[in-house]
């Protein structure tokens, strides 16, 4: 303490400066000190807690908006791998609908990157980094002509709230063209053009300035006949972007 408190007084800090500093460093050693507790902790809470007592705390605590799948007898997910996911009695399942882990549940490629960089450096865009700047490159050399670009974002979400703000001002139209059934993501902007979300029940409703098109569902769509289902999907894309305002 005798030995920082010297060194700043040297460098012309004042006393209030000073008390802010050694606080910040004694905080910052209590933290230290501490978190490998506060982890072992947390980690005994929720290998301890059983899962009707979850539910509870869930049901009493989280949006009911939030849906829970399979309720009143959902699935407790303790761990994944690869394509698959696993309960707490170890229980395997082959995961056909999360929809973040492209590459696999806990890729260890992923995952030690993502603990390398969380260890060195958390922060926004707006300081020179040569990691941002090498990955642009790396991955706009993926790109077809003319496309040289990149805007990072930190979801899907925010991905089509700048999709749809880059449309407007591009052209400045307010009428979009979603698909049957389509999700991208839960911002306000993204729900108004989801009809997944607008069109459920408790949704808001279609907008005006929305125009949907079918699904092109070979299956169970309006047209299904290899040959021609195509160009009568397509026919019908193209009758609503002239209409777009």
């Amino acid at each position: 303490h005798y030995f920082i408190q010297s060194n700043l007084r040297t460098l012309g800090v004042s006393t209030l400066e000073m008390i802010l500093l050694i606080a910040q460093y004694f905080m910052s050693f209590l933290l230290w000190i501490t978190e490998d507790d506060e982890d072992k902790k947390d980690e005994k809470v929720e290998l301890s807690m059983k899962k009707s007592e979850i539910y509870k705390l869930r049901k009493k605590h989280v949006a009911e908006a939030c849906i829970l799948f399979y309720d009143p007898k959902p699935l407790q997910i303790v761990r994944a791998k690869g394509q698959y996911m696993y309960d707490e009695e170890d229980n395997e399942y082959l995961d056909c609908i999360n929809n973040v882990c492209h590459v696999g549940h806990c890729h260890p490629h992923v995952v030690a990157a993502a603990q390398r960089q969380m260890a060195i450096l958390n922060t926004n865009s707006r300081y020179l980094s040569a990691l941002n700047a090498s990955y642009a490159a790396r991955i706009t050399a993926a790109f077809p002509e003319p496309l040289d670009t990149v805007f990072f974002v930190n979801s899907g979400s925010e991905a089509t709230e700048l999709a749809l703000e880059l449309c407007r001002v591009w052209n400045n139209a307010t009428d979009f063209i979603c698909v049957d059934s389509g999700y991208h993501g839960h911002t306000r902007s993204a729900i108004t053009v989801s009809d997944y979300k607008f069109g459920h029940p408790r949704g808001i409703g279609q907008p005006d300035f929305i125009q949907k098109m079918d699904l092109p569902d070979m299956y169970r769509g309006p047209h299904r006949d290899r040959a021609t289902a195509g160009p009568k999907y397509g026919a019908q894309a193209d009758v609503m972007i002239q209409n777009i305002k």
